[in-house]
């Protein structure tokens, strides 16, 4: 299920950043999918706790860009109200 949900959450993502935010923030993921291209590779060279490392960055960087772009161009909740984000 991974293998079919991961890439259409991250073209969702993508496609949600590009939409509202510009080409500039969307490139931005580049990052995220180098995380998720290393950890492929060590996965398959069973290169385990590299695997691992590398897959860990690739949700923390994902996460990490869509919070601080969404943040940074003013696009947050209700969650976020009382928090030091807003204006």
């Amino acid at each position: 299920a991974d293998r079919v949900l991961a890439p259409l959450a991250f073209a969702s993502n993508l496609y949600s950043i590009y939409a509202h935010h510009g080409s500039v923030w969307a490139l931005s993921s580049l990052a995220a999918l180098k995380c998720h291209v290393l950890a492929n590779y060590y996965s398959k060279r069973g290169m385990y706790d590299e695997f691992v490392i590398w897959h860990s960055l690739w949700h923390a960087v994902g996460v990490g860009l869509i919070v601080v772009c969404f943040a940074v161009n003013g696009r947050v909740s209700e969650c976020w109200e009382g928090s030091r984000w807003e204006d």
